[in-house]
């Protein structure tokens, strides 16, 4: 199969996901145009059932390879994501001019979206990739595009594996970047935290993980005001309930030896709330891909509010406590404190 046509078609996806400007049409034609070239390249069969089949892992589950395509349609994750892992392995280069950037992708799911437009804007010499999914329909998936696209020569090696189970070797341990992208929002049901966790302290300290941070945060929104406003004023946020990064990861685990601990729980009074009727009282995600490369609230699936509970009447509450749980499908412990 001829992989100058593949090639230009992922070279016009590059542009425009990592365009300066934002066309919102032009971004969506693109990527509907590069999942139907995906789903036609990968082979994958829409309607087979076993591409829908998640996969239990002992935190969390892997979603099937039909969800985890469908996550390319969500635009502004896809933009957001794939401009941060552009600059940092541009930034990494620049640093290290001389040696080639070793990026290690976790769950690529079936078509390795995030890492692909870096095909088009750097040479095998500049870049080298380690993939690890768990479902191996994915991989078989991965492994047809990059064949199209004649790319093997970027491709250090491919894990079939469990991202909770793998063990680093000396040989990868020389990571410049880990990308983890197993993600639902609030950090809910998929193992985003506990593959941060197991991965992070096998790797060198000045790894770049992106993304960089995932926080959740207890706010009050007031949709009458969402309704009249162009912009998020309808979110109070009044305090982080948890966060997902390099410092908290890397500070939990020594205090431990390394093992996952259990999270805290976190109180978050209501004194800034003067009234709660009519209000809902939802946790928040903000994402920081790469330094400015950001999803905020209602940007994407990942940073729609999950509604913890509404307050149709009067509602006299001093506050909030919440816990992340790390368990077979993760999830926020919450209770009001009257």
């Amino acid at each position: 199969m001829e992989a100058q046509p593949h090639k230009n078609t992922l070279h016009k996806f590059s542009n425009v996901l990592l365009s300066q400007s934002l066309d919102f049409l032009e971004l969506k034609n693109t990527i509907d145009e590069m999942k139907e070239w995906l789903w036609e390249v990968s082979g994958l069969d829409w309607e087979d059932e076993a591409i829908s089949s998640n996969i239990q892992l002992e935190k969390g589950y892997a979603i099937g390879p039909k969800w985890a395509g469908m996550c390319l349609e969500d635009m502004l994750r896809t933009r957001i994501f794939t401009m941060g892992i552009y600059e940092a392995v541009l930034e990494k280069k620049q640093a290290q001019p001389n040696t080639p950037v070793h990026l290690f992708y976790i769950g690529t799911g079936p078509f390795a979206t995030l890492i692909l437009p870096l095909l088009s804007k750097f040479s095998p010499s500049e870049l080298q990739l380690e993939l690890l999914e768990v479902n191996k329909t994915s991989i078989e998936s991965v492994q047809k595009i990059l064949q199209s696209l004649d790319a093997w020569d970027y491709v250090k090696e491919i894990h079939h594996a469990d991202a909770l189970q793998f063990e680093f070797s000396e040989k990868n341990k020389e990571i410049d970047l880990v990308v983890v992208e197993c993600l639902q929002h609030a950090l809910m049901r998929e193992p985003q935290v506990a593959i941060a966790y197991h991965v992070l302290p096998q790797l060198q300290k000045n790894i770049v993980m992106i993304p960089e941070d995932i926080s959740l945060k207890i706010a009050v929104l007031d949709y009458k005001k969402k309704m009249s406003a162009s912009n998020n004023s309808y979110a109070q946020v009044l305090g982080t309930i948890f966060s997902l990064n390099k410092k908290s990861i890397l500070q939990k685990c020594g205090e431990k030896n390394g093992e996952l601990l259990e999270f805290p729980e976190v109180f978050t009074p209501f004194e800034e709330i003067e009234n709660l009727k009519g209000k809902s009282l939802a946790v928040t995600t903000e994402i920081c891909v790469y330094k400015k490369h950001k999803l905020e609230i209602d940007q994407s699936g990942l940073t729609v509010p999950m509604i913890l509970t509404q307050f149709k009447e009067k509602a006299d509450y001093k506050g909030i406590r919440t816990r992340y749980v790390l368990d077979e499908s993760p999830y926020i412990w919450s209770e009001l404190v009257s």
